[in-house]
């Protein structure tokens, strides 16, 4: 019984190392996107400051062709006002330059408005492209480094799922359905120690008579409330005998 538990407690161990892998291999493409969504997010970020700064520059130009605009025209009606026969046609003209003039001022203040967020604009187009340029680098080699360990899990794994199928063939089979059963219930506890006459998986108080079986190694014991395959702690300098081990088994 002694040999069969050191075998299953390598087993033991060895689930809990294929499980630990697994979630690690399930949850590093997750981590991979995040970071790559957060890029996506800086570039995006980049390509919005890059519509803004395009947009601006447009709306200076159309405004710079109004303004031009409204000088011909001012220009043209310096030209006929001294054409004017009467008073009236005048008044007329003269308030015509003056709205065209007027017109000209605040197209030329919303100019220089475009031109003030266009330089702003491009000061900030060149340190977000500076700054993603970095994050870039950074992001490659974390998804490089990410996508290695990815690589080295798999390796990992396969190792430790041969090294299990190699541990259980040297497990009895009844024990190996009994410890089946648990470790899809208590997981890394399925196979716990004794501790001062409590189970190690759930802390209840054993029976006595169940505190002998195991302390006297009469057959397999489990814990009545859990369900935890139990073995004692061999005492201080003396080891579990590990037949996986004389048996050449890594």
């Amino acid at each position: 019984m002694e040999a069969d538990l050191a075998l299953i407690r390598k087993l033991q161990k060895s689930d809990s190392r294929i499980a630990q892998l697994e979630k690690e291999l399930e949850e590093l493409p997750r981590q991979v996107a995040a970071i790559e969504q957060k890029l996506k997010a800086r570039q995006n970020e980049l390509a919005a400051l890059k519509k803004s700064l395009a947009d601006t520059d447009a709306m200076r130009r159309k405004l710079e062709g109004e303004a031009a605009a409204w000088r011909d025209k001012d220009q043209k009606l310096n030209q006929q006002v001294s054409e004017a026969t009467t008073n009236d046609q005048y008044r007329a003209f003269r308030n015509e330059i003056n709205f065209a003039r007027k017109a000209i001022k605040q197209t030329e203040d919303r100019i220089l408005e475009h031109l003030e967020a266009a330089e702003e604009l491009q000061a900030k187009v060149a340190s977000t492209e500076t700054s993603v340029q970095e994050e870039t680098a950074s992001v490659e080699q974390e998804v490089a480094q990410t996508r290695e360990r990815f690589s080295g899990d798999q390796q990992a794994l396969a190792a430790a799922r041969k090294e299990r199928a190699e541990v259980a063939r040297g497990a009895d089979p009844k024990l190996m359905r009994a410890y089946t059963r648990v470790y899809k219930k208590l997981g890394a506890e399925a196979i716990s120690p004794m501790i001062d006459g409590r189970c190690g998986a759930c802390r209840t108080t054993l029976r006595p008579q169940l505190q002998q079986n195991l302390r006297t190694h009469s057959g397999l014991v489990t814990c009545e409330f859990c369900g935890a395959i139990l073995y004692v702690e061999p005492p201080p300098g003396e080891g579990l005998e590990d037949p996986a081990g004389d048996a050449g088994i890594a």
